[in-house]
This record gives structure tokens, C-alpha cells and sequence, in this order.
């Protein structure tokens, strides 16, 4: 093809791709205001990284410790969500306001790019550009890509895929190897976590390529096992090009609890769920949590989050791989099956999920998704070269109408189909473009025109399916996003010596109330819709009056707090962190005064002047609705203790009781001292043991006065606390957190009855269905902070990873706490001498001192960032002289 005429080709391909990526998304930006952010993952992950690290770049500050994620811990732990990506980057050209609106208009920049990039690997394969375009379209408008439009991070790197498979073909067939090289590192570098599923997956279709292409060649399996290692060795010096990102990643990665807790208890998928992979053959993507309509999201075991349907590609799929059946090239045929039935196999075992995933999830379905797109080119090109008769075309249809028969027939046999709206639409959907595609079959099966006509309208319904299903959140809920950084910058104002401290927030709603209500609201609505679809307009509406904090509010402001929704993060501080954190969010907790002030929390804010702050908050100051308050009892980096105490005591002990014994006495991985050596005593009074399920009160004879109540809730998360004077509400609130839930009662509040109630909602207890009731004097906790104030750290700063301060040790009290987070990427100098250090409290550092006044210096250095960017350099060096050697000697 003449380039003028490759040109015109370009144009018209990319007029085409966009406007059915447009049409496609129509409904979102006229309806919606540009918005494709969802609620969950999208809102509370994505985007708020994307404005923290928005922030983060314009301010020049990306530092190696993030102290806004939960306490603080290492950047890399979030890496690959925004710092390396292309677009995020691109993101920085715009105004922060506008990172709402890239959501949708980059995501469509991807899909768009994936689409030349999908081309441009299947041109390496099929001659004929019919064939080129469809298995890019299969690729772009697959169920896969429409559901991780919740996950920016992989829409990111996914681009790469094809590339690479570009670049393995340009190795293969050419012997051009510096592409490929350099393409696995930049993947490596975007997006580690990609690389680390995407590697197995090459490394199978480079040997199934290879010897498709050698067939006929005098291939032996010595020189398969040669080449194999050959291209096993390139493959690990692309991955040496990104080791600048993987080893401070692989280092947070094995020490992360999400994956080494994975267990597997058995091998085999079960028929439902190999059912609902096979039926997502037919059926676009609908609902998140439940993508496949023509199967019960109950009768399965939550196979992913996008479960089978992460593999829809086109009905053309089925049709057309069932062709490849008659292909003439026997070798080639079988070969692809051989991949194929492998691929199908690993996909129905669980320990694949873990191999590739860590968790039962199925985004490592891509690899079904690119067998798909290139069997069915292939299948294009035989039949536009005249390799294909119509019965053997026929063939195909007719199987796959019998197969899709067939699986509904099953699932109603087995009980798991549903009965919705949208499941007699996609059913009715699916039959239709079938017979289109067996019309053009018959009628027309050269006609390009037709075919594009007919994919591009498939293409179109795939995305309204999956729009009309999945509700981002509403535009006006955006109008108020930053008010909260009115706090923040005030809040600097008053530190402008850049202190060590941490912010608290507080927030009205919680997200219990649309779970909780949406059955019953349902019940009572017209049920004119699906209750899925119900329950995610519920949720939409709810959003648009939902309070604007997230866990990841603190880095999406920048700012040190202590909460955070983590995937990969570090754990040297996992035993304290439990205190807070519940599953995989680190939510702040109400009140906690004990543990809240232990960490150096100083200031708490909010927009709602009716909202009770923590006990022992001061206002300070309100501007444009935002209320200041500061802690009376902040405790400025850490203290000096008299005893510790051997960890062993008190892992084992609820969460409450270590929050007491912290106080009294520093727990250290270095001691061997027990409870009776250090003669601790609780100051803990028993109220009662109470079951849940029921409304219980606690009567008093008199006003209590200054005094802290603790419930001890273990794990349910739903608990209601009212208090009262006689008949008179006095306070109430509502806790979703875990552990305990603590309120002081003051002697001007009056109360002489307390009012609870808990239950189980969402089966968490684990079988423990009593709640304790304790309490302690205000008195005590007061004197407690007294006697510390004069043992703190003095004049402490912070600059990016170095904290600088002074504290002055009193004679027996050389044991000294702080609450940096524990990370072996720390050093701590003292007086210029660096210190050995030890874990305290289960997860924060300190080390010991000579009484005497010394200066302290905390530094911090990523684990294993030097050697990586060594190994980087090395690697790209290598590379470029491996192949310019090669090129030399052509």
C-alpha cells in the first residue's frame, strides 16, 4: 500500500474508532457532565490519588515517605496508580478542577490509542486490513476494558500489551530485539503490577508464535529449548530496565499481608462459575458486582470482581474461533488449540488465580481476550482469501446459536438465571446481532462495509449497556470538592514551622444508610427497573449529598492524617495499624483519645458547626465555614517511658486493652519484661456484658461525671449510642468502626442513662456476640497527660523524608517512643551518631537514650531505590550495546 493511501487509511480508521467510542459514550457526556467516576474504587482510590498526586508534582514535593497515608509509608506503595503513568503526566497540562473531567476523555484517549496499538500488533500477523481492524475493535470494546474503567492504573498500561506482542513479533520474524527490551521496562515502570501477570503470558505466546512461524523449518526441541531461553533472557533485562520501580515494589509486595494470607481450598472452579464464564461469551458487560445478567450474582464464588465477563470480545468470537476448526494448516490449527485449551484449563483452576493475581480475581483474563482477538483476524483473512467456504462459515453460527441456547437452558436447569429487565433485553440483543452476523454470512461475506457496520453497532451497544448499568457519580456532587482545602491551608498557616503533627476531620454521613434501606426501598418502589440498576441510581442520588471525605482524604489534600484505603502498602507498622484499620481501609476513628493523641493528632476540622470534636478539642478559628479545633493534649512526636514490655503480653490482647497498656508502658520487640514485672494494672472498671441484637440501657442513680465510656464491639461495625438525662436526649451518634467505640461524658452533659443497641448486620462478628461495657475517669487520662508533657520531644521539623527535633531524657526514663511508623528505610541519628532502633507499640519506632538533652534526626531512604536504579542502568546500557553490537555485525 502506497504511504498516501496508508495515510487516508489511518484517518479514516481513527474517524471511525472515535466515533464509535463517542456514540458509545454520548449518553455520559450529555446526561452526566463528562463525569465517569464511580462510586467506590473510582472516587475513593483513583481520584484521589490523582489529586494528590497532581498536588504532589506541582508542588515538587513527591517525597519517599507519604506521611497521608494512614501514619505514613512508602511512596511506592501507590506508585503505579499515577506517578509513572503517561496520562496522569499529560494530566499536569490542566488545571486541578479539570481531573474530574480526564476520567472519561482519557479514558476514551486510551481506548482510542489501544485500538492502533491492537492494530499495529495485528499487522505483524494478517495481511488484511478488515481483519487488523476487528480484532482491535474486539480488543477496545471488550468486557475486560469497560470494567476496569473503575481502574484508571490499568487502563494505563494496558496499551503496552499489544505493543509488546508487536515487539515480540518484530523479534521473531526480524530478529529486532532493543524494542521488545525496552517496551517490558516501560511497562515495568508504569505499572509493576501488569508486568508481574503480563511476563507469564508472553513468554507462552512468544513459544506459540515461534513455532507457528518455524513450522515447516526442521524445528527440534533443542532448538525450541535455545530460543526460549534466549528470549527468557531479554525478557529479564527489560524487567532489569524497570528495576528502579520493581525492587521497591517486589520489597512492599512480599511483605504484604494481602497476599501471603491467600489461601486456597480448592483446586477446581465450580460449574456455576465455569457457566459464567462460558455464557459471557454472549453477553456485554453490565453491572460491576454483577456483569453477567444471565447468571444470579449469588450462585457463584465471587469469581473476580468482573467475574467471566472480564472476557466478552464481540459475538464474533464464538462464531468465527469455531471456523478455525477447519483451518487447512493443520500445524497451525493445532497449535492453537493446544494454547487455547491451555489458557481455558488455568482459567479453571484456583491456583492460577493466585498465581497470577493473589486474590480470586480475573484480571489476568486479558490473555483469553488477545487468543480471541488474533484467532478470529485469522479466521477474517482465510475467509477474504478464499480459505473458507459458507458451510464451514455456517458451521461457526449455527455452533454458537446451539451454544448459546444451550448455556441458558443450563443455567435454568441449575436454578441461576435471573429475571430482570435487562437480562430479556441482552438476550434478545445477543440473538439479534447473531442473526445479523449469519445474514452477513450468507448474503455478503466479503462485504467490508457491512461488517464494520455491524461490529461498529455492537461496539455502540456495548457501551451504552455497560453506561446505562454503571452510574457514575452525579456532576453536581463535584461543586464542593474543595472546600475542605480551605482547612488545610489555614491549618499550614498556623504551623508555619512545619511541626510534626497530624490532622484529624470530621464527616455526618456514612455508607451505611443507602446499603441498609436499599432493599426495603426497593420492595417499595414500581420495580420498574432491575434492583441492581435500582441500587445504583440510590446510590448516585445518595452521592450527590454525601459528605466529601474519603479514607484517601488525607493525600488527596496533602496533608498528614490518619486514614487511608490501602491495596499494597508497608507493614513494619501492621500491629499498630490493627488499631485503626478494619479489612483494607484504615477509616478515622470517632473519638479514641488514647490511641488519636499517642499518634500526634493536633488538629481536627469540620463544616458542620453542630458536629461535637474529640474530647480535649478547642476551637481556634473558623473560616468560610470551616472550623478549626485544636488538641489540648497533643503529644509532639513522642515520649520518654520508665519500663517496657515484652511484645508477647499483649499481641494477643483486644485492641482496648493494648490502647491501655500503651499508655503506661512502652512495648518493645527488644524486651523479655512481662505484666507482673512491670506491675501493670488496668484502669479499666467492668459496666457489663450485654448480647446484641436488642436496644440495652444502663441506668445510673446520679449524673455521671467525667467519665470515658468504652463498648467493646470486637467485630461488628453497626452500633447506635444514645445518651440521656432522664427522658431527655443529651447526645447520640451512630460508629461504623471496629474494635470499640469510646464517648467521655462530662459532668456539664447531665447523663444519667445510656442507651445502645448493635447488631450483626453484615455477619462480621465471627461468632462473638456479646458487648462489654467499660469505663475510666476522665481524672486518670488527665494526670496521665501531665505527667508526660514534660518528657516530649521539643522543636521538631519536618523536610520531605528527614524529621529533625530535641528532647531532654529524665533520669530512669531512657526508653523513648515515637510515632514514626516502623520501616527498615528509616535511620535515626543521634547527636550525629547514627542509633540502632526497634519496633514499639507493635509497629512504631524507638530506641534508647542516656539521660541528657540530644538532637535527633530521623532520615529516610527507600529500601532497595539505589540498587534498583543501578540495576536500571545497567540493564538499559546493556541492552542498547547487546543491539547495536547485533547491528554492527549484519
Amino acid at each position: 500500500m502506497k504511504i498516501k493511501d496508508k495515510k487516508r487509511l489511518m484517518w479514516l480508521m481513527g474517524f471511525y474508532v472515535g466515533s464509535l467510542l463517542l456514540v458509545a459514550f454520548l449518553d455520559i457526556i450529555v446526561n452526566h457532565g463528562s463525569i465517569l467516576i464511580y462510586p467506590g474504587d473510582s472516587y475513593d482510590q483513583m481520584y484521589q490519588f490523582y489529586l494528590g498526586g497532581w498536588i504532589r508534582y506541582k508542588e515538587l514535593s513527591l517525597t519517599g515517605w507519604e506521611w497521608s497515608l494512614g501514619l505514613g509509608g512508602s511512596i511506592f506503595s501507590y506508585v503505579y496508580y499515577f506517578a509513572t503513568s503517561p496520562f496522569f503526566l499529560l494530566s499536569l497540562l490542566l488545571s486541578r478542577d479539570m481531573l474530574k473531567y480526564t476520567f472519561l476523555y482519557f479514558n476514551l484517549l486510551k481506548m482510542f490509542c489501544l485500538f492502533f496499538a491492537s492494530y499495529y500488533w495485528l499487522n505483524k500477523i494478517v495481511k488484511i486490513e478488515i481483519s487488523k481492524i476487528v480484532g482491535a475493535l474486539m480488543i477496545v470494546f471488550s468486557g475486560w476494558v469497560f470494567f476496569y474503567l473503575n481502574y484508571n492504573c490499568f487502563l494505563d498500561a494496558f496499551a503496552f500489551y499489544p505493543l509488546i506482542l508487536a515487539f515480540t513479533e518484530d523479534y521473531l520474524q526480524n530478529h529486532k530485539k532493543l524494542a521488545l527490551v525496552i517496551g517490558i521496562g516501560f511497562l515495568g515502570i508504569v505499572n509493576y503490577y501488569f508486568l508481574y501477570m503480563f511476563i507469564p503470558f508472553l513468554w507462552m505466546y512468544a513459544l506459540y508464535r515461534y513455532v507457528v512461524i518455524h513450522q515447516g523449518n526442521g524445528l527440534s526441541l533443542k532448538s525450541i529449548v535455545f530460543e526460549a531461553l534466549k528470549f527468557i533472557g531479554y525478557s529479564f533485562l527489560g524487567i532489569g530496565i524497570s528495576a528502579v520501580v520493581l525492587l521497591p515494589c517486589a520489597d512492599l509486595i512480599l511483605g504484604n499481608q494481602r497476599f501471603s494470607s491467600i489461601e486456597l481450598s480448592h483446586v477446581f472452579l465450580g460449574k456455576k462459575d465455569i457457566l459464567k464464564i462460558l455464557s459471557s461469551l454472549f453477553i456485554p458487560v453490565t453491572a460491576r458486582f454483577n456483569s453477567n445478567v444471565l447468571i444470579d450474582v449469588t450462585n457463584h464464588n465471587s469469581l473476580g470482581w468482573g467475574g467471566g465477563s472480564s472476557i466478552y470480545s464481540l459475538l464474533l468470537t464464538p462464531i468465527l474461533l469455531s471456523s478455525f476448526l477447519v483451518s487447512k494448516n493443520t500445524f497451525k490449527k493445532y497449535a492453537f488449540l493446544v494454547f487455547y485449551s491451555l489458557i481455558a484449563v488455568m482459567m479453571c483452576m484456583f491456583p492460577f488465580y493466585k498465581l497470577f493475581q493473589m486474590t480470586i480475581d480475573s484480571r489476568w483474563f486479558y490473555m483469553i481476550l488477545f487468543l480471541n482477538s488474533m484467532g478470529v483476524a485469522e479466521v477474517i483473512e482465510m475467509n477474504y482469501s478464499g480459505l473458507l467456504t459458507k458451510n464451514q462459515l455456517r458451521f461457526g453460527a449455527f455452533t454458537s446459536m446451539s451454544m448459546y441456547v444451550a448455556l441458558v437452558a443450563v443455567a435454568r436447569m441449575l436454578g441461576v438465571t435471573q429475571s430482570t429487565e435487562w437480562t430479556k433485553i441482552l438476550t434478545i440483543s445477543s440473538f439479534i446481532f447473531l442473526i445479523l452476523y449469519f445474514l452477513w454470512i450468507e448474503f455478503a461475506k466479503k462485504k467490508t462495509i457491512l461488517l464494520l457496520a455491524i461490529v461498529g453497532m455492537e461496539c455502540i451497544w456495548c457501551g451504552w449497556v455497560y453506561n446505562e448499568n454503571n452510574i457514575p457519580i452525579s456532576a453536581s456532587f463535584f461543586d464542593n470538592d474543595e472546600f475542605s482545602m480551605t482547612a488545610i491551608e489555614t491549618i499550614k498557616e498556623l504551623e508555619p514551622e512545619d511541626g510534626f503533627y497530624r490532622i484529624l476531620y470530621g464527616a455526618t454521613k456514612e455508607h451505611y444508610e443507602w446499603i441498609e434501606n436499599a432493599e426495603q426501598l426497593y420492595l417499595e418502589s414500581d420495580q420498574s427497573t432491575s434492583k441492581d440498576e435500582f441500587i445504583n441510581n440510590l446510590k448516585s442520588l445518595y452521592l450527590m449529598n454525601y459528605d466529601l471525605f474519603t479514607p484517601n482524604d488525607p493525600f488527596a489534600k496533602n496533608y498528614a492524617g490518619v486514614s487511608f484505603y490501602n491495596t499494597i502498602y508497608s507493614t513494619g507498622a501492621e500491629g499498630f495499624l490493627k488499631h485503626f484499620k478494619s479489612g483494607w481501609a484504615m477509616v478515622q476513628n470517632k473519638q479514641r483519645i488514647e490511641s488519636m493523641n499517642l499518634v500526634g493528632t493536633k488538629y481536627w476540622f469540620s463544616h458542620y458547626k453542630s458536629l461535637q470534636p474529640p474530647y480535649g478539642y478547642e476551637l481556634i478559628t473558623e473560616k468560610d465555614g470551616i472550623y478549626i479545633y485544636e488538641n489540648t493534649h497533643f503529644i509532639n512526636l513522642g515520649f520518654g517511658y520508665k519500663e517496657t514490655l515484652s511484645e508477647s503480653e499483649v499481641v494477643n490482647k483486644d485492641i482496648l486493652q493494648q490502647d491501655m497498656v500503651f499508655l503506661e508502658v512502652l512495648v518493645s520487640s527488644n524486651s523479655n519484661q512481662t505484666l507482673e514485672d512491670v506491675n501493670y494494672s488496668s484502669p479499666l472498671t467492668k459496666v457489663g456484658i450485654y448480647p446484641t441484637g436488642s436496644v440495652h440501657a444502663i441506668e445510673f442513680d446520679e449524673a455521671i461525671e467525667d467519665q470515658i465510656f468504652y463498648i467493646m464491639n470486637f467485630g461488628l461495625d453497626n452500633l447506635k449510642v444514645r445518651l440521656y438525662h432522664n427522658d431527655e436526649l443529651v447526645f447520640e451518634d451512630r460508629y461504623v468502626q471496629f474494635h470499640y467505640v469510646d464517648f467521655p461524658i462530662t459532668k456539664e452533659m447531665n447523663v444519667n442513662r445510656i442507651e445502645f443497641e448493635c447488631y450483626d448486620t453484615y455477619g462480621y462478628g465471627e461468632g462473638n456476640n456479646d458487648i462489654y461495657v467499660y469505663c475510666r475517669n476522665l481524672n486518670d487520662y488527665e494526670r496521665w497527660y501531665d505527667d508526660i508533657s514534660n518528657r516530649m520531644f521539643e522543636n521538631v521539623h519536618m523536610s520531605d523524608d528527614r524529621i529533625d527535633a530535641e528532647i531532654e531524657i529524665e533520669e530512669g526514663y531512657e526508653h523513648v517512643f515515637t510515632s514514626v511508623p516502623y520501616d527498615k528505610g528509616w535511620k535515626v541519628f543521634v547527636d550525629g551518631e547514627e542509633i540502632e532502633y526497634y519496633r514499639v507499640q507493635l509497629g512504631l519506632i524507638g530506641f534508647d537514650l542516656e539521660a541528657g538533652k540530644h538532637s535527633v534526626t530521623f532520615v529516610y531512604e527507600t529500601p532497595y531505590l539505589k540498587i534498583g536504579a543501578v540495576i536500571s542502568c545497567i540493564s538499559l546500557l546493556s541492552a542498547i550495546y547487546i543491539c547495536r553490537k547485533k547491528k554492527t555485525k549484519m
